[in-house]
């Protein structure tokens, strides 16, 4: 990964992936879209054959035809955004079954809600998992000059950002509008956009607390079943995470209520109007201040 002065950015789990090739016949790397899948895969494993199934014509062929698919691409091979072609999967593990090698296909995909359930169903015990979220702080210590902690949390850590120049105030709108038509809405069904971007900003301001479904129901007018479900595709897209409060007990700790945090800090300073540093600050010290009343 390289940042906007030509500078790589070394991924921590780029041995992690190496180490799981060497033990697992199939590879699957998950996360959210543009948190560097793509790259991270082709530069730890060069060699491989690469399809990428956002290809109409490569993802009709898989879709299709899976075994075909595979005599024309043999291991070692990367198959990126493997989710379009879910049929794919037991062909993989026949496949891999056969030749009895580690290291024979590395998978991507972003759609984590709809492709995990076939990833356990066909290749149970024979798939490693890694997880790729977006470039964390100890990672963007490798851009030049290094961005200042509250810089960092409003930029983000989406390698885009960083490997084109692009500002942050730019990538995010864009970001959450390919992320609401491609994968929640078509997924969901959502006829209301306005109604889940009201949800998104009200998760926003959220963030660290406890979560209240049936208060984020009554604010967009919409119902508890609803937003559960539309809590469940955030969490499950790698937007958002819950965090069990510790607890000695655990019991008490899976029955408490958990609080609701976001992965990546440039999309939750998005959605909370936060668009420079001095303005993150600000609203540190407005913070501060009135809980020291």
């Amino acid at each position: 990964m390289k940042g906007e002065c030509g500078t790589v950015i070394p991924r921590s789990a780029s041995g992690y992936i190496a180490q799981l090739a060497q033990w697992f016949p199939v590879v699957f790397v998950t996360g959210p879209r543009q948190s560097g899948k793509s790259t991270l895969v082709r530069m730890a494993f060069p060699t491989y054959q690469y399809v990428n199934l956002e290809n109409p014509n490569l993802r009709a062929a898989a879709t299709q035809d899976p075994v075909g698919f595979l005599a024309a691409h043999p291991a070692p091979l990367i198959v990126d955004e493997a989710q379009y072609a879910p049929d794919l999967f037991s062909t993989i593990q026949v496949r891999s079954d056969e030749r009895g090698e580690a290291g024979q296909y590395i998978l991507t995909g972003s759609q984590n809600f709809s492709l995990l359930r076939s990833i356990s169903q066909s290749l149970a015990g024979r798939v490693g998992m890694l997880q790729l979220l977006p470039l964390s702080w100890q990672e963007l210590q490798a851009l030049d000059p290094v961005p200042t902690l509250s810089e960092a949390q409003v930029a983000g850590g989406y390698p885009r950002i960083y490997d084109a120049g692009i500002p942050a105030h730019v990538f995010m709108p864009n970001y959450v509008r390919t992320y609401l038509e491609r994968d929640v809405a078509d997924y969901l069904g959502v006829r209301n956009i306005d109604a889940f971007r009201a949800f998104l900003r009200l998760c926003a301001e959220s963030s660290g607390s406890l979560i209240n479904y049936s208060g984020l129901a009554r604010d967009i007018s919409s119902t508890y079943r609803t937003v559960k479900e539309w809590a469940s595709i955030l969490n499950s897209s790698y937007i958002t995470f819950t965090l069990q409060p510790y607890m000695s007990s655990g019991v008490k700790r899976v029955t408490k209520t958990p609080k609701l945090f976001f992965y990546d800090t440039g999309l939750l300073c998005h959605l909370l109007g936060i668009r420079s540093a001095a303005e993150l600050l600000e609203c540190v010290k407005l913070f501060v201040c009135e809980h020291c009343l």
